[in-house]
């Protein structure tokens, strides 16, 4: 999603089925993993390093998307019937629900699957205090 000091962010690095209705999380989180880039690689490096720290989670939400697409713009009426019944179903059940919740959050693998039990709401995520604390931050995101 780079070329040379040039990156892409969101569904121009990115396009994918709109059901999963990830366009703007992930754009955002783009804008965010390249201020982090930014922060730990500098100029130079940062769209390489964006571009490391993007591929694990764009991986899973592709993934997502090339099999929900069928479920979700299908014209078998089967498909649509399946997914009206079981999709329901499934976030009556809590380990379900919080996936399918960390999926419309945008925060399924990658950037934040493991600090997103840590956030506080209202301040910059673990990794970037921790920055900060280390003098190793242009700006603190956040309040």
């Amino acid at each position: 999603p780079y070329s040379g000091r040039i990156v892409l962010l969101g569904d121009a690095a990115h396009a994918m089925s709109p059901q999963l209705g990830q366009g703007a999380n992930l754009a955002l989180l783009d804008a965010f993993a390249l201020d982090r880039a930014l922060i730990e690689a500098g100029p130079e490096a940062a769209p390489a390093r964006y571009a490391a720290m993007r591929r694990s989670q764009l991986g899973w939400y592709q993934l997502a998307s090339r099999w929900l697409t069928p479920v979700f713009q299908s014209d078998r009426a089967l498909w649509g019937l399946g997914r009206d019944l079981l999709f329901p179903r499934l976030q009556r059940i809590s380990l379900f629900r919080n996936e399918m919740l960390a999926g419309q959050a945008g925060m399924k693998r990658g950037l934040f699957s493991i600090d997103r039990r840590d956030w506080t709401p209202g301040l910059p995520p673990p990794q970037t205090r921790a920055l900060a604390a280390e003098g190793r931050m242009v700006h603190a995101p956040g309040p």
